[in-house]
């Protein structure tokens, strides 16, 4: 795949839709000291080349009715064809939110939003029951809580205070209506829908779409507006690196969740149950950055047993939270 090398004001273009991805042109060509139509044209030529795959929408899933737990396989003895069998039946089924293939200790990982752990049971159960046989290990770890930090090493020399997105993993009534629910649908597939576009689709007035859109925002339905990045074409890597820390007290907790916000490489930050404490989502441009980061973590932190496992996010199937697509490119 042909690599796209990007210039400053790319960088922080991608960077204020980061921040923010359903930000007007207008907003970002103040920003970033363009035109509105030189913006328009910078972020139509990002997607042209594959740079940009998407516009995320994150949503709460305590005001959404849901708890959000991922899944890690390992295969043994799994053809080609059985294995695209698997991979299709993830990325179609309504429960996968996120479904991506590694390279490292894992084959496969996939996030699942459900409304109890018997949902998540038959999912498990299911998985287990046709595709058993093809597992050498399958690890299974429930979201305690979510940090998300704007991919700051697209815009390092800015000033900007990070902001971090949370949600945690307990699941509450939906507290939203049916129309409600069709936005987030929609804002789901697709972060930067226009409100016109929303509002024809649903049949309401773009004002009423807009004025519901901020109330879904101040009642922590909708938590976010992120970019899906394509890191083969930016000729970098993303890394997944699960962390155990052990006699981690509370107050080296939020140290080292201050540490891992203020690195510019450090994008998620999640804290799990389950075989591993933590989950870290890096983009790094070989793996010879990776290791000074652990190296430089495991200094800060001596006082702390670490283990940690390192994974390469080669490809992403699917990355919609509420809708039913997938990413094919």
């Amino acid at each position: 795949m042909k690599k796209v090398k990007l210039d400053k004001k790319d960088k922080r273009i991608l960077y204020e839709l980061d921040l923010n991805a359903r930000q007007p042109y207008s907003l970002i060509a103040k920003k970033v000291g363009l035109s509105q139509e030189v913006v328009r044209y910078r972020i139509e030529r990002l997607q042209k080349n594959k740079v940009l795959r998407g516009f995320l929408t994150v949503f709460g899933p305590a005001q959404m009715g849901y708890s959000y737990h991922k899944i890690y396989i390992a295969f043994q003895n799994i053809s080609i064809a059985k294995e695209k069998a698997l991979t299709k039946f993830l990325r179609e089924h309504d429960s996968v939110i996120y479904l991506a293939s590694l390279d490292g200790g894992y084959d496969l990982a996939f996030s699942v939003k459900v409304k109890d752990m018997l949902e998540l049971d038959k999912l498990v159960s299911q998985l287990d029951t046709d595709y058993g046989s093809y597992l050498n290990k399958r690890d299974v770890f429930s979201y305690m809580y979510v940090y998300y930090f704007p991919r700051e090493y697209l815009a390092q020399d800015q000033n900007d205070v990070r902001r971090s997105k949370i949600f945690g993993a307990i699941a509450a009534p939906k507290n939203i209506d049916e129309t409600d629910d069709k936005i987030c649908r929609l804002l789901s597939s697709d972060a930067r829908m226009p409100a016109i576009k929303i509002a024809a689709k649903i049949g309401l007035s773009a004002d009423a779409i807009i004025k519901r859109i901020k109330k879904l925002e101040e009642s922590g339905a909708i938590r976010c507006y992120i970019t899906i990045l394509n890191n083969e074409v930016l000729d970098q890597f993303h890394y997944k690196v699960l962390l155990t820390l052990k006699k981690l007290a509370e107050d080296k907790e939020k140290t080292f969740i201050e540490y891992c916000r203020r690195h510019p490489n450090v994008f998620f930050f999640v804290k799990t149950l389950g075989p591993w404490n933590y989950e870290l989502d890096m983009e790094l441009k070989d793996s010879d950055e990776l290791r000074k980061i652990m190296r430089e973590m495991k200094a800060k932190f001596s006082d702390v047993v670490m283990d940690y496992q390192a994974l390469i996010v080669y490809k992403i199937h699917k990355y919609n939270i509420l809708g039913q697509d997938h990413l094919d490119a």
